[in-house]
């Protein structure tokens, strides 16, 4: 009886370790897998705004949304419009989120700065173009990244002058 009492804290480190390797063995394969379906363009996860995951588990367009999309480009491109004023417009005309919210700023910057809508699905490193239909085309969507660049404000290096009596 008290030599199973002793080894009874050794079993539950044992007992412990061997879970945590089939765990690990398990995320390795779930990964390996997953790597493997992005390999083929096969859609994992929540689709962006514009498309939905079709039941070939590739990309597919919604039309609604994918005019949105298209909007969203045409005005940041082609008037000049802010991702700030993009959003208030959208919302005064009534275009609401997947979710139905508002749309905000950062929604607006993230539809913009998204590969995917020119066609490209990148995953895990994996970067296939044509896997999916684009909603903008690849030179309009470098215009876009291009102009974003160049509307960040580019930030002056401060120099900072110790105060007199420090130290």
């Amino acid at each position: 009886c008290i030599d199973s009492l002793s080894t009874y804290p050794l079993r539950i480190i044992v007992d412990a370790n061997r879970e945590e390797m089939q765990t690990s063995a398990h995320r390795t394969l779930v990964h390996a897998g997953m790597k493997s379906k992005a390999s083929l363009g096969v859609g994992l996860g929540r689709s962006p705004y514009g498309y939905r995951i079709g039941k070939n588990r590739l990309l597919e367009i919604v039309r609604d949304e994918a005019n949105v999309v298209g909007a969203i480009f045409d005005m940041y491109l082609w008037e000049s419009i802010g991702v700030r004023a993009i959003a208030k417009r959208l919302n005064e005309n009534g275009k609401l989120t997947r979710n139905q919210k508002l749309w905000t700023m950062s929604g607006v910057r993230d539809v913009l700065r998204n590969g995917t809508y020119m066609g490209t699905y990148r995953r895990f490193g994996f970067r296939i173009s044509g896997t999916h239909p684009n909603i903008v085309t690849p030179s309009v969507f470098r215009q876009v990244q291009d102009r974003m660049r160049s509307r960040t404000p580019q930030r002056k290096h401060r120099r900072i002058i110790p105060f007199l009596l420090s130290g």
